[in-house]
Formats: C-alpha cells, sequence, structure tokens
C-alpha cells in the first residue's frame, strides 16, 4: 500500500474510532482497534479517560499531571510525581514507566555536553556524571518493574498477556534482546485470540528495530497493518524502516500522516530527513 493508502486509513480511524487514554503515561490516542499502543511509551491502551476517571480519580489526575510536567521539560517534576504515584499504588506498569522516563532524562543530559565549551569542560562532566546516575536508577525501576510481573501474573493482580508484554518492554529498555526473545516465545504460547495475536505482531515490530533489523522490519510492519487494520505505531516502524533503508522520501511521506499523533520520536526522524 502507499502514503495515500495509509492516510486514508488514518482518516478513518480518527474520524469514526475512540479516544483511549495510557494511564502510564497519560498519553491520548484514537484508535479502531479493541487494544492499541501508546505512541508515548509503548503500554498496551484499551480504555479511556472517562472509565479510568470513573474508576481511579487520583491516577487520571496524577498521569495528566506527569504528562503536562514532561511535555513542559519538567523532568525531575515528573519523577518526583511518579515516586509519589509508586507510594500509593501496586500498579507494576508504573515502574517501567517511571524508568523510560529516567532513560529520557538521562539521555537529555549527554545531549548537553559540549565539546567545543570554553575552559577545563567541568559542565561536561557534571552532565555525564548525571546522565550515569540517571541511567543507574532507571535500570533499578525497569529490573524491579520485571520482577514484580512476574509476581502479579502469578497472583492474578495482571493478566498474563498485559504482564508479559510489559516485561518484554522491560527487556527491551534494557538492550536484553535475549531476554526479549524469550518473552515473546511465553505470549506465543498463550491462549489465542485476537489481542494476543495483535501484541504477538507488534513485538515483533519493537523488537527488530531495536535489534536493527529494519530489512524485515519494513515487510513485517506491511504485513501487521494489513493484518490488524490501522496502528499509529506500526505506520511509524515502517517509516523508520524506510529511513534505516536509505527510503528518506518513502519515510518522510509515511511521517507526514501520523506527525501529530503524539510517536515519541517523529519530530527527531523528520528533521534527521529533514
Amino acid at each position: 500500500m502507499n502514503a495515500k493508502g495509509y492516510a486514508a486509513m488514518h482518516a478513518k480511524a480518527n474520524s469514526s474510532g475512540r479516544e483511549l487514554l495510557c494511564t502510564g503515561c497519560g498519553t491520548t490516542l484514537v484508535s479502531q482497534n479493541d487494544i492499541d499502543f501508546c505512541p508515548f511509551c509503548e503500554s498496551i491502551v484499551y480504555t479511556n479517560s472517562k472509565s479510568v476517571g470513573a474508576s481511579d480519580p487520583g491516577l487520571l489526575s496524577s498521569v495528566s499531571a506527569i504528562k503536562a510536567s514532561v511535555e513542559a521539560g519538567k523532568l525531575d517534576e515528573a519523577e518526583k510525581a511518579y515516586a509519589a504515584l509508586l507510594d500509593k499504588s501496586k500498579n507494576t506498569a508504573l515502574l517501567y514507566n517511571s524508568g523510560i522516563l529516567y532513560i529520557r532524562h538521562s539521555n537529555m543530559e549527554l545531549a548537553n555536553i559540549d565539546y567545543y565549551r570554553e575552559g577545563f569542560m567541568e559542565e561536561n562532566a557534571q552532565h555525564r556524571a548525571n546522565s550515569t546516575a540517571l541511567m543507574y536508577s532507571a535500570k533499578l525501576l525497569l529490573y524491579k518493574a520485571i520482577s514484580g510481573i512476574s509476581k502479579d501474573i502469578g497472583s492474578g493482580a495482571i493478566n498474563a498477556l498485559n504482564g508479559r508484554y510489559l516485561a518484554f518492554l522491560c527487556h527491551i529498555k534494557l538492550g536484553d534482546y535475549k531476554s526479549a526473545m524469550h518473552v515473546i516465545k511465553e505470549i506465543s504460547e498463550l491462549p489465542q485470540g485476537k489481542s494476543r495475536d495483535i501484541v504477538l505482531g507488534y513485538s515483533n515490530l519493537v523488537l527488530l528495530s531495536a535489534m536493527g533489523n529494519y530489512k524485515e522490519l519494513v515487510p513485517a510492519a506491511e504485513q501487521f497493518i494489513s493484518k490488524n487494520g490501522f496502528f499509529v505505531n506500526a505506520l511509524y516502524y515502517m517509516s523508520y524502516g524506510l529511513f534505516k533503508t536509505k527510503k528518506a522520501k518513502e519515510a518522510k511521506a509515511l511521517l507526514s500522516i501520523i506527525k501529530d499523533d503524539g510517536v515519541n520520536s517523529v519530530d527527531s526522524l523528520l528533521e534527521q530527513i529533514g
């Protein structure tokens, strides 16, 4: 399918879909699907803000405030808010979201290193030290999430599909692709169903991208959308694969379709393409 066809699918989803809320980071998206994936943190999403507000108004208020802090660049404030929320909640997913926020903060500290500074560059050393400390905190949170997920699945506090997918994301963020592949195998062994098949197919896209297997990523994303319908994140991965295989023009055409959908890396990728 060409960009025009994907644009039509996107327009249809926006006009007839429902607004879903990610209860981990506060991002909203419009989707026609029973389940979808957050364009910011990639968590599974399947409920709307009205439902969350009715069942847990405190959680809705907290994640909305965290989202506002992140968008304003106040990452310290968002990290403190997650810590306060984790003190009150046993929601393992929040450990994952807190962990990836620390990774984001760590990367921002690295980006502030400037080798063209005048003087002895003490500021660069501080940014590097900050980045290391933040990444250490991120890893602790992600490993704690993996441990907690295993317990939650055993106790029934989280269903097996959601739990294993969340563990998969943690392994991906930790760069542990061997463990991520093992979790994909566990997902494939769960009872067959539409939701399982969607999560399994999407997990494969995430893994292909993380491992740099871009030649397989593009056809895998095409097949995923053909089989399951329109998913914003799947189109992003297709775009990313095209860009990495030196098809920048095609990538830009697809990215322009989803540039306002909140996907975490769209703006930076468009900037690279120029």
